[in-house]
């Protein structure tokens, strides 16, 4: 039975899309939304089902008044924040008035179409008030049935056809096709509200991806000493829903320097003629550095300064000294040292990055928080 009803549902499914001939192909599919000639079980609600995956139910392809004058409203330009929620309360409320209509026209008790009315009414006081109301896949037909709405649609529709083609069969194919129109058409509208901010956030995830790349490519080099205490001093602000967070961390603006070694060029006036320019080895002991982020995610100017312990093979001054150092931009460092009574100049880049590496792992514990 199973494989005779899903062979039923694909040659509907291609009488409907393809038998059209070609003088009649302006309706395409949408020509005939009528109750099928045999009609028992699941094929009124079969050919409901297909009329809607193709756009005749409150899709584009639907030239009810309904649907029409709502796309008319939401192609009117130009699109800013007050005209744009504007229409969007007007597309919906031509909705309400359409059900008003439909609830007074309806010869039997219209509980499921005042649902409608009800649901796409908080849809329009949720906006008004600055709250999102249900997401657009809410009014889309899944498994048999619209989640925005508390009518059951397969259901009470095969009920009311299961002996074949009666009055009330009739009636609730008809109340069964109608919700699904103005579900179709309230997800139209509500595909429009969410279209630009789903683009913001696509923006600002894009932003943020491209600072976090920053963060780990263009900062400081981080021994993991450091890539720990600094993930454990990053603030998290993002929304929660379900106890989940959503979207990426905020990408912080400065980094805490800790016992970081690397090298330097010393210049020690103090030393022997020849010997005054000379390699050392210097530790950042406690240090600070903080950034700037552009518009498009790339890190402005930044400034660092730090703590720093001195090591070197010395003539005329102890091998071991301490100071402080400046840094510029991230890649450069430039200081003053003491080592004993004699003072030195230290420059040096930042070339641990050349050998130190984030992990994948740890990068997504640092975006994501898991």
């Amino acid at each position: 039975m199973i494989i005779i009803s899903r062979l039923r549902f694909v040659a509907l499914a291609l009488l409907i899309l393809v038998g059209v001939p070609s003088s009649g192909r302006a309706q395409g599919p949408c020509a005939d939304q009528t109750l099928p000639a045999v009609s028992t079980g699941r094929e009124p609600f079969t050919k409901l089902a297909v009329l809607t995956l193709s756009g005749c139910l409150g899709g584009p392809q639907d030239n009810a008044a309904v649907n029409t004058d709502v796309r008319a409203i939401l192609r009117t330009t130009p699109i800013d924040p007050a005209p744009f929620k504007r229409k969007v309360t007007t597309a919906l409320a031509r909705v309400s008035t359409h059900l008003a209509d439909a609830v007074q026209a309806q010869p039997q008790p219209a509980g499921a179409l005042e649902d409608a009315a009800r649901q796409v009414g908080l849809a329009a006081v949720l906006l008004d008030s600055g709250v999102s109301p249900a997401v657009p896949a809410a009014w889309t037909l899944d498994a048999g049935r619209v989640p925005a709405l508390s009518t059951p649609l397969q259901p009470d529709l095969d009920a009311a056809c299961a002996t074949g083609a009666s009055a009330a069969c009739r009636s609730q194919f008809e109340l069964t096709k109608e919700l699904l129109r103005v579900s179709g058409v309230t997800k139209s509208i509500l595909d429009y509200y969410v279209r630009p901010i789903i683009k913001q956030h696509q923006a600002a995830t894009a932003i943020r991806y491209a600072q976090w790349d920053e963060y780990f490519g263009t900062a400081r080099s981080q021994y993991p000493w450091e890539l720990f205490l600094n993930g454990a001093l990053m603030k998290d602000s993002r929304p929660e829903e379900d106890g989940v967070r959503l979207g990426f961390r905020d990408v912080p603006k400065s980094q805490v320097i800790l016992l970081h070694p690397y090298v330097a060029f010393e210049y020690a006036e103090d030393e022997p003629e020849g010997n005054r320019f000379a390699g050392v080895v210097l530790v950042d002991a406690i240090g600070y550095n903080r950034w700037s982020w552009k518009p498009d995610g790339s890190m402005g100017f930044a400034l660092g300064a730090s703590a720093i312990l001195v090591m070197g093979d010395h003539a005329n001054m102890d091998d071991v000294g301490w100071g402080a150092m400046l840094h510029v931009n991230h890649k450069w460092s430039v200081g003053m040292t003491f080592l004993g009574d004699t003072k030195t100049v230290v420059v040096s880049g930042d070339v641990a990055q050349l050998w130190t590496s984030v992990s994948a792992a740890r990068k997504k514990k640092a975006m994501t928080g898991q």
